[in-house]
């Protein structure tokens, strides 16, 4: 099996997806994901933005210091692959590394609002 990104696999990302997806996530479930990362944020000093969606709707959103508006963007190009895929950003790289693929050709989703990067 080829090794890509990280030495992550496809088929090693879809184990770990199937492993930790969650039966079922209320909002406040959701809102207290989103708080613990905060914290941990805040309290590493990260310059981190953070959301939590469900499907299309995000039902957390913090800034910390130091991110910056470009972070609102990258979160909204990677949520559309996960939205358009029903996979993460990560296995979707890997994937196509893979596969030997561009991905947004084959997708026919343009990278200017799409991105498949990072977890």
């Amino acid at each position: 099996m080829t090794e890509t990104t990280g030495g992550f696999t496809s088929a090693g990302l879809e184990l770990e997806a199937q492993t930790l997806t969650l039966p079922s996530l209320s909002i406040s479930e959701a809102v207290e994901l989103g708080e613990i990362a905060a914290q941990l944020g805040r309290d590493r000093a990260l310059p981190i933005a953070i959301e939590v969606r469900l499907h299309d709707w995000t039902v957390f959103h913090l800034s910390l210091p130091g991110s910056s508006p470009d972070n609102d963007a990258w979160m909204n190009r990677k949520a559309r692959v996960v939205l358009a895929t029903g996979h993460s950003t990560m296995y979707e790289r890997v994937l196509a590394e893979e596969q030997g693929i561009n991905w947004y050709e084959v997708k026919g989703l343009p990278e200017e609002t799409h991105a498949i990067h990072g977890g």
